[in-house]
């Protein structure tokens, strides 16, 4: 079986077959597709740091992985599972280092698992995640506090809260990698798309609106501390941003949650949000 690999640092150099193929199934690779129209509509912004790596067969593409350094590798769906092999024996024979991988499980795992095999390099699992995905909101909301967007004022606060969801989400997370996810956190609060639910005027749970392609728009860093958690506060923010995005923006909400979370599982299943496919996070050992 013969398989060709292209690596593409420009942009403007990428395939127009790339972002098609990604669409095949849009929700599972919603990160690269993201990623793809983005630089597409700011190339300036983002020369230099793109890294795109696909694997054909026969001039069908089997696998496509990019990222932007130094950010974890996202690896997409396969048609072709074997393709996987020459991908990591690719990555390892041009020395390209990478802190971690994200995509569907069974991809990810191959990936990783050939990696150590090939390398002696050990990554580390975290638990899976499920994606989900909505296309009408089933539950509707119990007017619970207010729901606004932060503000400055609440920045050291949700930092903290950002820094312990992070720990709490992946535990064997680095101090950069935690660092990382604060300062996207910290852009997004600039931006104006961060949430935050208050009842007697004091903010007990947050959300965020980030990443989004052509067709679907991200709710992701939901927090509700432990000692507002049961009370439906989660639950009251996913709803109103959930219908934010489907009668505003004209586009499908998606989110994630551990596998491991059930609670979170039930809140999201009861107000609407269908399961999509599981998705593994691999994180490189120090």
């Amino acid at each position: 079986m013969k398989f060709s690999i292209s690596h593409f640092n420009d942009i403007k150099k990428i395939p127009k077959t790339i972002i098609p193929y990604l669409n095949q199934k849009p929700a599972i690779n919603f990160e690269a597709i993201g990623i793809l129209e983005q630089l597409s509509d700011n190339y300036q912004s983002f020369q230099g740091i793109l890294e795109c790596i696909v694997v054909s067969e026969k001039e069908q593409l089997k696998v496509v992985t990019c990222r932007i350094r130094p950010y974890n590798l996202l690896i997409s769906h396969s048609t072709n599972i074997d393709s996987i092999s020459p991908l990591v024996e690719y990555f390892l024979e041009n020395n390209i280092s990478i802190p971690g991988i994200y995509g569907p499980t069974k991809e990810v795992n191959l990936f990783s698992e050939l990696w150590q095999n090939l390398s002696g390099e050990d990554f580390q699992s975290s638990d899976e995640f499920l994606q989900y995905s909505m296309n009408a909101r089933i539950g509707e909301s119990q007017l619970i506090g207010e729901i606004s967007i932060a503000q400055q004022e609440h920045k050291e606060l949700l930092t903290d809260w950002t820094e312990k969801s992070i720990r709490e989400i992946i535990p064997q997370s680095t101090d950069e990698f935690v660092k990382a996810c604060t300062d996207s956190f910290l852009k997004l609060l600039e931006l104006n798309k961060v949430f935050i639910l208050e009842v007697e005027k004091n903010p007990v749970s947050m959300a965020a609106v980030s990443g989004e392609t052509k067709s679907m728009l991200a709710i992701n860093d939901v927090y509700t501390p432990p000692e507002h958690r049961g009370k439906g506060y989660a639950t009251e923010l996913c709803l109103f941003l959930s219908k934010y995005i489907l009668d505003d923006c004209k586009k499908k909400p998606i989110l994630w949650v551990k596998a491991s979370n059930h609670a979170a599982i039930h809140i999201y299943e009861k107000i609407g949000f269908e399961k999509v496919a599981k998705m593994a996070l691999c994180l490189k050992e120090n």
